[in-house]
């Protein structure tokens, strides 16, 4: 198949998908998306860079996905979620009716906010706050870009056209500037990936003695909050169910070093 003038191979055979995706993978990481790091600072995270950039930022950041760390994260989920089962339980005592595609985004931009930048938005008491008009705002639609961006990427290397919203890379990597500037001078430690990646620049993985070096960790967190509110806003389009193949209640496998489920989780998926 074509991409415009770009001829593509997809692959269907599942020994050559587990050969590409496993195996051979340092051949093959490129994802084929356009990015300039000097026009678009946000573009440059590991879901667009390419060759040794990524494999670079990859062996630096992925020390801070441990399950340790991970673990450490819990009461910040754990704040989240009682301020989320608050706000409903008020709505719930007004009888009001809410739009449930918008609460649960605000819940997510609330997590995201608060694990990757460590900052409170508190978008489930303010809707309409700043944390909630930029997250909207990287995912407002630009056909014409977008078009551009996929069929035609050297015209916007060559005219200096980012891929992102101006607005939205001045104030994400402000806020993320901010917001390391505040806790290296007044000491504060928190258990968040911002904290985590902090440690990293003071012990030199990351120097941060730069603009360059600013971006690059900025836009990685602006690269997950993308992935994450993303993946949130595509699950909310659908329903899911059991599926009468699956046991109820369900039985888990002590023999697996993983917890499974005996029998599987089969669900039913239909679009709302």
């Amino acid at each position: 198949m074509y991409t415009f003038f770009k001829p593509n191979l997809v692959i269907a055979d599942l020994d050559l998908i587990r050969t590409v995706l496993a195996k051979e993978f340092g051949s093959f990481h490129d994802r084929g998306f356009f990015c300039n790091e000097k026009i678009d600072p946000l573009s440059g995270h590991l879901f667009l860079l390419p060759g040794k950039k990524w494999r670079n930022l990859r062996v630096k950041l992925t020390p801070t996905f441990t399950s340790g760390k991970i673990k450490q994260m819990f009461m910040i989920l754990k704040e989240c979620g009682e301020e989320f089962a608050k706000s409903l339980e008020s709505k719930a005592q007004m009888k009001d009716c809410i739009e449930i595609k918008d609460i649960f985004a605000r819940y997510s931009t609330d997590i995201i906010m608060s694990t990757a930048f460590g900052i409170k938005s508190n978008c489930m008491e303010e809707p309409n706050n700043e944390f909630r008009r930029w997250g909207k705002k990287v995912f407002e639609e630009r056909p014409f870009w977008n078009a551009l961006l996929m069929f035609a990427p050297q015209v916007m290397d060559f005219f200096s056209i980012p891929t992102t919203d101006r607005g939205v890379t001045k104030f994400f990597t402000k806020m993320f500037r901010d917001n390391v500037e505040y806790r290296q001078t007044h000491n504060v430690i928190r258990h968040d990936f911002m904290n985590l990646l902090i440690q990293l620049m003071d012990k030199g993985y990351i120097e941060a003695d730069n603009e360059k070096d600013f971006n690059n960790i900025s836009c990685t967190r602006f690269g997950y909050m993308q992935t994450k509110i993303g993946l949130v806003s595509l699950l909310l389009k659908y329903k899911f169910k059991l599926h009468p193949r699956t046991p109820v209640p369900l039985i888990f496998d002590e023999a697996p070093i993983v917890l499974t489920v005996k029998g599987g989780v089969h669900l039913i998926i239909e679009s709302r």
